[in-house]
């Protein structure tokens, strides 16, 4: 059992790999309430 999830912790680990690799990733932030609250 512990191997079996090993080696499938490690596919899905490899999987997220590639998939990162060949995409750009863009992030934003979204900031909710008024400029003068904190964070600005």
């Amino acid at each position: 059992m512990k191997i079996r999830s090993l080696f499938l912790g490690a596919a899905t680990a490899l999987g997220f790999a590639t998939t990162s690799i060949a995409a750009d990733v863009k992030v934003g932030f979204v900031y909710v309430g008024p400029v003068g609250d904190g964070g600005w």
